[in-house]
């Protein structure tokens, strides 16, 4: 997997995590530079895990997967991507919490909540017996940055663009999907 392709996926699966910081910055003026920091170490550090998590428990299996693998990965990809689209469109802001004192539960739950994604992304690299070094490395560390940015933008910019950010990663992924399965 390229380093481009790794940039595209790690900062489309990092949506909703700095969709989350966006609103935890509506809501929350106190230590401002405390609590950025602790929600870009939260939110990055389970977009790091949670791929670990799903290439750990697939990769010993890859080889039974290895004739389906490129179609696991499209269909994994393509999955996370549509619902990313329909959760940009259906008005379902779960992550919207304005009224929602930020707690360490609040943060944990928060930090699974916005990494489901990767998740599957760490399952679909290990069915194709890919890697998992490099993009925990850049899901994390992308996420850290856009999850800290997203706490300030959200104490300057509100709600202006977290639909359409939601709606771009979405869509990334199913082309990086769809590039991976054709071979490009």
């Amino acid at each position: 997997m390229s380093y481009i392709d790794l940039s595209i996926i790690a900062f489309s699966v990092s949506m909703d995590a700095f969709a989350v910081a966006l609103c935890c910055g509506l809501v929350n003026h106190d230590k401002a530079f405390r609590t950025a920091l602790l929600i870009a170490l939260v939110f990055g550090g389970f977009q790091a895990l949670m791929p670990l998590g799903g290439w750990g428990i697939l990769y010993p299996f890859a080889d039974y997967f290895k004739s389906i693998g490129p179609y696991v990965m499209l269909f994994l990809l393509n999955g996370i991507g549509a619902y990313m689209i329909y959760e940009a469109f259906s008005g379902n802001d779960e992550e919207d919490e304005r009224g929602k004192e930020l707690s360490i539960k609040y943060l944990f739950f928060s930090g699974i909540a916005v990494s489901i994604d990767a998740l599957g992304i760490g399952a679909s690299l290990a069915v194709n017996q890919q890697s998992i070094k490099m993009p925990i490395l850049f899901m994390g560390c992308f996420t850290f940055v856009i999850s800290f940015g997203g706490y300030y933008a959200g104490r300057f910019l509100g709600h202006l663009f977290e639909r359409k950010l939601e709606f771009l990663g979405g869509t990334a992924i199913i082309l990086i999907g769809w590039k991976m399965f054709l071979g490009f």
